[in-house]
């Protein structure tokens, strides 16, 4: 959280000093870490719009240049605004044209639809949990190695317990 919120400020200090393009870095670690650091601190991103001429595409990328996350500035964060198969799709690419967020929603006549969920997005962590790592949710490194762990789990006892629990019923 500290992180995030220095990375934020650091990125902000760069850019008042003319150093746009060393504070894009800073705020990628933001946007990756805690990315709801911008609206907390009050700082809003800078981007550049395209949209591909679509009339919910372009009505959907007005309402976000208009928005209060984002301000217009050359050298920016690209936000690609985009039509596909009746969806309208907002992505924002980092300098290096790493994918940062993404969002997509039903277009519509106003193109509040699209525009509200990618704002909904933009501030949300990225969750990765991979196998591996819902697996460890319980303290083991790897998968549970039967239902008899699973279930001890839940009653609290220490990885690998009902496996030595089990033994000592298989000699009796």
């Amino acid at each position: 959280m500290l992180r995030a919120h220095v990375s934020a400020i650091a990125g902000e200090a760069a850019a008042r000093g003319g150093r746009l393009a060393e504070a894009l870095p800073y705020w990628e670690t933001t946007l990756r870490d805690r990315p709801v650091s911008f609206r907390l601190l009050g700082r809003v991103l800078p981007v550049v719009v395209h949209d591909d001429g679509d009339p919910a595409v372009v009505r959907t990328a007005d309402l976000l240049r208009r928005s209060i996350r984002f301000r217009e500035a050359a050298g920016g964060y690209t936000l690609k605004v985009s039509a596909r198969s009746g969806q309208v799709m907002v992505e924002l690419f980092g300098p290096n044209g790493v994918l940062l967020r993404e969002a997509q929603a039903a277009a519509s006549a106003d193109g509040k639809e699209a525009a509200r969920e990618f704002l909904a997005r933009l501030h949300q962590p990225r969750v990765d949990l991979t196998q591996l790592g819902i697996g460890s949710l319980d303290g083991q490194i790897g998968p549970a190695a039967n239902a008899r762990d699973i279930d001890a789990a839940f009653r609290g006892e220490p990885a690998g317990a009902a496996d030595k629990a089990g033994r000592g019923r298989q000699g009796s």
